[in-house]
């Protein structure tokens, strides 16, 4: 029964995906498919973000795309990053949160590349927490960063949704 469930999801997701937006960055050209009931948001204030898509109740995938110091243009976002301390990974992407703590940390495959990935909880409101799953590459000397954020209490339905985004997504 609990195969017949994960197939069917699966089907699911595979024919809602086929139905779907394809964003195309005009800048970088990279591509990924937009989930139903997602959109992509207008203004962008934070400087490097190339592309933030929304669910509307406070869900986000974000791309970023900020250019590297002469001296790491070349290293390997691997290497870099799993050299560095949970501590140094939370000073460098929340150093404001006093309460922020690494989930998990690795390696995963993304469009035939490896990213290293962070997935960091950090405080919201009230009880709930903001979890980030970013994913991170050093491409054509510039870092590619993802932000995957979702508000804890909807962080399991989100997960398909990025999925989605993070499957499809393909560096040209």
């Amino acid at each position: 029964m609990k195969n017949l469930i994960i197939v069917l999801t699966l089907t699911f997701i595979l024919f809602d995906t086929e139905a779907q937006e394809q964003f195309r960055s005009s800048r970088y050209g990279y591509t990924f498919t937009i989930p139903s009931g997602w959109r992509i948001k207008d203004q962008i204030v934070i400087p490097g973000t190339d592309a933030k898509i929304v669910d509307g109740r406070g869900n986000s995938f974000i791309v970023s795309i900020n250019s590297l110091p002469l001296e790491y243009g070349q290293m390997n976002t691997v290497d870099l990053l799993s050299n560095s301390s949970d501590k140094d990974l939370i000073d460098i992407f929340a150093p404001t949160e006093d309460n922020a703590y690494i989930l998990r940390r690795g390696i995963t495959v993304i469009s035939g590349k490896e990213f290293y990935f962070i997935h960091m909880s950090s405080p919201f409101q009230g009880n709930l927490r903001l979890i980030h799953k970013m994913f991170m590459y050093n491409w054509k000397g510039k870092a590619i960063s993802i932000d995957c954020a979702s508000i804890s209490s909807m962080s399991e339905e989100c997960s398909v949704y990025f999925d989605i985004m993070l499957r499809t997504f393909k560096l040209n």
